[in-house]
């Protein structure tokens, strides 16, 4: 029995050292799982960092970190190149130690004020760079731990002074477009005034030449004489009274030239007196005699003179029917005429008594 129990306690021995082995088997095997899942992680927080320093490093605009103190952290390449440092030679640095006094000073204090409102900020500021000023956009929010409490600044800005001196230049653009406008709009009311005054000339003068055109044309219309214009032998203008004087029509008249109207002993008389018409002298009377429509006499006391008629050389006629005149005249001196026989009948008989009567005085 002692044998058996040894033997068995021996058993009970190795079970148990193959059961601690196959505990110690699975821890080192967790072990392993767990290591590998380290080196996965760290792997992976390797490329992530990569990715991230990749993109930070390649970005156009400058970027950086500060602690609480405004003590710089970190920047990318792009800020360490303005300051002309490298990246990792930052850390510990301030505003101090890259700008003047009064720019730092505002540096700090911005970074301060986010930190102290917890708010995103835009700022447009300056920002010195091999010596010259320029203007930059800065973009500020602050970083915080896990609690939620601030502990730094994060920052990126870029150069917006091309961007700001095109926005001045068209500023001024705008400004000089205005004033242009503004200088346009008040010539333009000047010449609206001035045109509506010559409008309101133009219409007074139409008026009045209208009402003076009326009158004339009533004067013309009505006038006792016949008022012609001749061009090239042919009327181009005239008033009723021709139309009552020959028996023709306006349209018969125009239709034809107007010798064929004068009396075929009178036309060289009157082709003469047209060719050379007397300047401003109507005071030169020409009688002829025109032949009615219905082929019966009509005498015509004329006066002429050149005039330009539509920008061409014309003359104007004022003719007067004498014929009545003329018939009276005519009339006259046939009443007359007995008597003038009558007295040169007795002028010769005074005559011859005269002659007579020395010869008995002599005898």
């Amino acid at each position: 029995m002692k044998e058996e129990d040894r033997a068995i306690e021996k058993l009970s021995t190795i079970e148990k050292a193959i059961n601690e082995m196959l505990q110690m088997r699975q821890q080192v095997v967790e072990l392993r799982e767990t290591e590998s899942q380290r080196q996965k992680a760290v792997e992976e927080l390797r490329a992530s960092e990569k990715q991230y320093r990749t993109l930070v490093e390649n970005i156009p605009q400058r970027l950086f970190m500060k602690d609480k103190n405004s003590v710089y952290t970190f920047c990318n390449e792009n800020y360490a190149a303005d300051l002309k440092i490298r990246p990792q030679e930052i850390s510990g640095k301030t505003d101090y130690d890259f700008f003047p006094k009064e720019l730092a000073e505002k540096y700090i204090s911005d970074d301060k004020r986010v930190m102290a409102t917890g708010q995103l900020e835009n700022i447009e500021e300056k920002y010195l760079h091999e010596g010259q000023t320029r203007i930059v956009h800065t973009v500020k929010t602050p970083v915080r731990d896990e609690r939620g409490d601030p502990i730094g600044v994060l920052g990126i800005f870029w150069d917006v002074t091309e961007q700001k001196r095109n926005e001045e230049e068209m500023r001024k653009y705008r400004v000089h477009l205005e004033e242009l406008i503004s200088n346009r709009t008040a010539e333009l009311q000047t010449a609206n005034k001035q045109w509506q005054r010559e409008v309101a000339e133009r219409r007074r003068v139409e008026e009045s030449l209208g009402a003076l055109q009326e009158k004339y044309r009533v004067l013309v219309e009505n006038a006792n004489e016949a008022i012609v214009v001749m061009q090239e032998g042919r009327l181009n203008f005239c008033n009723p009274k021709i139309f009552r004087i020959s028996g023709y029509t306006e349209s018969e008249l125009i239709s034809k030239p107007f010798k064929e109207l004068i009396h075929p002993d009178d036309r060289e008389m009157f082709e003469i007196y047209t060719r050379q018409p007397v300047h401003d002298n109507l005071s030169r009377v020409q009688l002829f005699r025109l032949i009615h429509k219905e082929k019966h006499i009509r005498w015509v006391e004329n006066r002429g003179a050149l005039i330009q008629w539509e920008g061409k050389p014309a003359v104007l006629y004022f003719m007067t029917d004498i014929t009545d005149r003329k018939q009276a005249e005519e009339e006259l001196r046939n009443s007359i005429e007995p008597f003038r026989a009558l007295v040169n009948a007795m002028d010769k008989i005074l005559f011859t008594l005269n002659s007579e009567k020395p010869k008995k005085e002599n005898e």
